[in-house]
């Protein structure tokens, strides 16, 4: 690890349990984490949400459930998928298909370097 600039591409890895959805988007595609207006809006609060400190919009491509806890799975905007662990105690509104905003804290997540295509032999 040097101290000038990284090059290359990474990613942000998250554990699924600890992501957390924190608002839906409006019918426009909008986001809103204010657990206002949106139809459906879940409300950070209640959704033990207040703080999260990084968020990315996704979309809702499967809902699974498992007892105390369902997986749903997201897809996001650069068409790379993830995995969201959220309890079934008190469920966000969500259905298959619908937008929504996904947050974490920043402790949570880990920097990965993505290594870059290999060049195919001629």
């Amino acid at each position: 690890m040097g101290d000038g600039p990284a090059s290359g591409s990474a990613a942000v890895v998250v554990r699924p349990e600890r992501l957390r959805l924190v608002g839906t988007a409006d019918a426009s595609g909008r986001a809103d984490a204010s657990g206002g207006a949106a139809r459906g809006a879940i409300d950070p609060a209640a959704r033990g949400a207040a703080g999260a400190e990084n968020r990315v919009e996704a979309r809702v491509v499967n809902i699974a459930y498992f007892g105390a806890f369902r997986r749903v799975t997201l897809r996001y905007a650069d068409g790379s998928s993830g995995l969201l662990h959220d309890g079934v105690d008190a469920p966000a509104p969500i259905a298959l298909g619908d937008p929504v905003v996904v947050g974490w804290d920043a402790e949570h997540a880990v920097v990965v370097p993505v290594p870059a295509p290999a060049e195919h032999a001629a």
